[in-house]
């Protein structure tokens, strides 16, 4: 009788520490809720729930996780500024296909002011004498100034390789072809919009030079050439970050 009382006592013990353990874990949830650490009060919500599982713990978890997945869109840096909370994306250049182009462009961010991206850009064009493919692949480094990747203003260096394949039939000269491998080189920089919607539109300008080495086949002659050639432009995008 008496190892029962005190296993008794004992359960009973352990059952109020328990219980007081889990009040002060809600206790201390609802104050930092009340203060706006989101965070905080979730973890002690999830430790009073395993304490003591409830459903209106849980369905208390459920709407505090969704909150603080809201409020993540969008975060306000040392600048002041409130920035969509994105760290990739990606985007195209759909007037491009004007002159029968699709830039392409992913990019990941690598720390809050540096990001590592990659560029595809297809050329494609045919008609009944004339047909022509290629494609330019590369890659850059961006510097974000405002300590936000990807928003704000961005600058930083690129390189890439291009290859093109052309194929026509002139009336004169006969089929004839011509193949293009080249590389080049840029610095380039920009602004970019990113919503909370995740929806993007960017602008920039660029400084590059390409060197191009090129074999040419007129009427059954064999031709190579090579050199460089260098510009500025300008170009505008739009894509999803996420």
């Amino acid at each position: 009788m008496k190892k029962f009382l005190i296993l008794s006592f004992l359960i009973t013990l352990f059952a109020s520490l328990t219980f007081a353990d889990y009040k002060s874990d809600v206790a201390n949830g609802n104050k930092e809720y009340k203060a706006g650490n989101y965070k905080v009060a979730l973890a002690y919500y999830k430790k009073a729930n395993q304490e003591h599982p409830s459903k209106q713990l849980q369905d208390t978890i459920a709407l505090l996780e969704k909150k603080i997945n809201n409020t993540k869109k969008r975060v306000r840096s040392d600048d002041g500024i409130d920035w969509a909370d994105k760290s990739m994306f990606i985007s195209g250049n759909p007037l491009g296909l004007i002159g029968a182009t699709l830039p392409l462009h992913f990019e990941m961010n690598l720390n809050e002011g540096a990001a590592a991206a990659i560029n595809a850009t297809p050329t494609f064009y045919g008609v009944t004498d004339w047909s022509t493919f290629g494609i330019l692949l590369g890659g850059e480094y961006n510097f974000y100034f405002q300590k936000h990747a990807p928003n704000g203003w961005f600058a930083g260096p690129g390189a890439g390789i291009v290859f093109e394949s052309v194929n026509f039939n002139d009336p004169t000269l006969g089929k004839s072809s011509a193949s293009i491998l080249g590389y080049n080189i840029n610095g380039h920089g920009g602004y970019r919009w990113i919503w909370d919607n995740g929806f993007l539109v960017d602008v920039t300008a660029t400084l590059g030079m390409t060197f191009i080495s090129a074999s040419v086949t007129l009427n059954g002659q064999k031709y190579t050439m090579s050199g460089g050639s260098g510009g500025t432009g300008l170009g505008a995008s739009i894509g999803y970050a996420w």
